[in-house]
């Protein structure tokens, strides 16, 4: 299994990039980034309420409807949009044309990955690529086990995942790492609170796993004690931005906590235009100002994004 391709933020070599070639191309020869990944957030609606969540001041009755998604989707694909995640936000099962949603990605040949805190998976007709289930320290495996189960035998073909949020203890980290193991899932993401991170407690759970017998390889440690501040020159902006559910274009998903003391949420300063420009905005490579961001996980892509678009002489002297 290799993590690489499971992960994004906190990468110091984003792998991927050097990968396609289009990408690399155009970057290198007309100094322009491609819209490769969408990051959509088609509702603000959630059956949760988690504490920790990083979106949690949101207007939670905002929500794209089905036009509005269809024409940025012809959109994005004549930009060269790729991929495109699903999430939140809320919980993008909610959104009563999920299906039709994921559909209408497939039809134009971009590929759909699906975050969601799994409590809605027998609303899922349409299968995507990949699916990777938020869960935390607080929730109950029991309560969602079966949902998961049924799900997995439905759709043999996505690449599925848990993502879990270190809040408070351990909580039923075991059962879950149990759980993917026996059914191969690609990897369990164990992740810091974005707000409080115990990177203590994150150390402790390889020990305390393989105490119990469980082996701890498919996990994806990722703690969150080390951001960095904005590059001026966010060109990760171009490549992956973020569409929330009030049709803002965003320059990645962690502009709802990117400006310290902030509400938790997309905030206007965030905003790089709205869904209905997106095409001037990445045609004429208007890339988003990161330097007010206090907090940045994508270093790794901007710096070689950057490296990418200079001119270099003598670059047959490898």
């Amino acid at each position: 299994m290799d993590n690489k391709s499971f992960t994004s933020a906190d990468v110091q070599v984003p792998i991927k990039i050097l990968h396609d070639n289009d990408l690399v191309r155009t970057a290198t020869q007309h100094n322009t980034i491609l819209l490769r990944h969408l990051q959509l957030c088609p509702t603000n609606r959630c059956n949760l309420n988690c504490e920790f969540c990083s979106c949690g001041d949101r207007e939670k009755h905002l929500e794209l409807d089905l036009d509005t998604i269809d024409t940025l989707l012809k959109d994005v694909q004549s930009l060269g949009c790729k991929a495109i995640t699903i999430t939140g936000g809320g919980e993008p099962l909610l959104h009563p044309n999920i299906n039709e949603i994921i559909k209408k990605c497939k039809d134009r040949d971009i590929k759909v990955g699906l975050v969601t805190n799994g409590l809605l998976l027998d609303n899922l007709k349409e299968e995507v690529s990949w699916c990777r289930i938020s869960f935390d320290s607080n929730r109950k495996f029991s309560e969602l086990k079966e949902k998961v189960e049924l799900a997995w035998d439905s759709f043999i073909d996505i690449d599925w995942a848990f993502s879990f949020v270190l809040y408070d203890g351990f909580g039923d980290l075991d059962l879950v790492v149990e759980f993917a193991n026996q059914r191969k899932f690609t990897h369990v993401r164990v992740v810091a609170d974005i707000f409080n991170p115990n990177d203590k407690l994150m150390g402790l759970i390889p020990n305390t796993l393989r105490k119990d017998g469980i082996c701890d390889k498919r996990i994806i440690y990722q703690p969150r004690n080390e951001p960095t501040r904005g590059s001026k020159k966010c060109l990760i902006s171009l490549l992956k931005p973020t569409i929330g559910a009030n049709g803002q274009i965003y320059p990645c998903c962690g502009a709802q906590y990117a400006i310290k003391d902030s509400k938790r949420d997309f905030i206007k300063e965030m905003s790089m235009g709205h869904i209905k420009d997106i095409k001037e905005i990445m045609n004429d490579q208007r890339y988003f100002d990161g330097s007010i961001c206090d907090v940045c996980y994508y270093k790794g892509y901007n710096n070689i994004l950057g490296l990418m678009t200079e001119k270099v002489e003598h670059k047959e002297w490898v």
